[in-house]
């Protein structure tokens, strides 16, 4: 889980680094990074969603 959670970060933060270098939402490079965030986070809830399926409640 954490690492999954971490990639989401880190891709988000990829996103600031983007703009911070000057990148418009429209931009190519700002296109390239936004698909990341979409990517990992799905991966992170599907983690999470195994690892919540695993408890005895």
């Amino acid at each position: 889980m954490a690492s999954a959670t971490e990639a989401s970060y880190v891709s988000l933060r990829e996103i600031r680094e983007v703009f911070a270098a000057g990148s418009t939402v429209p931009s190519p490079d700002y296109q390239a990074a936004r698909q990341a965030p979409e990517d990992t986070t799905g991966a992170a809830r599907a983690v999470l969603r195994r690892d919540l399926g695993t408890l005895d409640l």
